[in-house]
């Protein structure tokens, strides 16, 4: 946890000044709404397939999201993170430091909505400080859409990555490719217009969203090859939690956005 951290910390400094330096028109969808239960709601839709569609090759994924306004980058960022395998979805919010500053309940799933296309429901309570941050600006800007696996030595420390970075279209691009979007705010508080309900993918995710059992402490979940660690081994095994900063940091580093660590859901 501290090393990764560290890793942020060094990344963000230069992360606002070269955040718009590759720009793309793009297909991705981000809008927050209110819900009827005292929540509001961030939803982040046209996520490429990639990061879910392959829990052997590519059972970690990670995406980072910033907000623009004017050329002005939020100091404030969501960072996410998927591990496939786990059927489990991070999302923190994190300042330019690389300081945690709020945990939320997010998922990845398929919304019957956009045509079933792929993407983050994110759970804000209503009037959440950094949500009142985000919605001040217009556009959201969205990078690092990573995904891959890690390699392991014999002591089963990470030694390399075998990660590739994504376009909303699924097209393979460099590490510091970003795209910029109109994103669309309901005032908090107006009429509601979205309620999670047992038929609403807001709420259930969809058979798009890989499951499994196995559990996230295990080198196994990020490791696809068949030499991963059995139950044996040893309790203070390197889970990559730090290695996804390293991965996935240039391209942080020219995104204005950060990547955060796993916690259970």
């Amino acid at each position: 946890m501290n090393i990764f951290k560290k890793t942020v910390a060094c990344l963000v400094a230069a992360a606002v000044m070269t955040s718009m330096a590759v720009t793309a028109s793009a297909e991705y969808k981000v809008s927050g709404v209110n819900g009827n239960d005292g929540k509001y709601y961030l939803r982040i839709v046209g996520l490429p397939e990639e990061i879910s569609n392959d829990t052997s090759q590519r059972p970690v994924a990670a995406v980072a999201v910033n907000f623009e306004k004017d050329g002005l980058v939020s100091i404030y960022q969501l960072g996410f993170q998927v591990f496939n395998r786990n059927n489990e979805t991070i999302c923190q919010v994190m300042d330019a430091g690389g300081t945690m500053l709020e945990e939320l309940n997010c998922n990845l799933l398929s919304f019957e909505g956009f045509n079933g296309e792929l993407g983050f429901l994110v759970e804000f309570p209503a009037h959440d400080q950094y949500l009142t941050q985000f919605m001040g600006f217009e556009n959201a800007v969205v990078s690092a859409v990573a995904a891959g696996y890690y390699d392991y030595d014999a002591d089963y420390n990470i030694t390399g990555s075998n990660f590739s970075y994504y376009s909303s279209n699924g097209q393979t691009v460099d590490m510091d490719y970003v795209e910029k979007v109109t994103a669309t705010w309901q005032e908090i508080s107006k009429t509601d217009t979205f309620e999670p309900t047992s038929s609403d993918p807001a709420s259930e995710p969809t058979s798009s969203e890989p499951a499994s059992s196995e559990p996230v402490s295990e080198p196994a979940a990020s490791e696809p090859v068949s030499s991963e660690p059995t139950a044996s081994q040893p309790s203070n095994v390197d889970t990559g939690t730090a290695g996804i900063a390293a991965v996935v940091g240039t391209a942080v580093l020219a995104a204005g956005a950060v990547i955060v660590t796993r916690k259970k859901k």
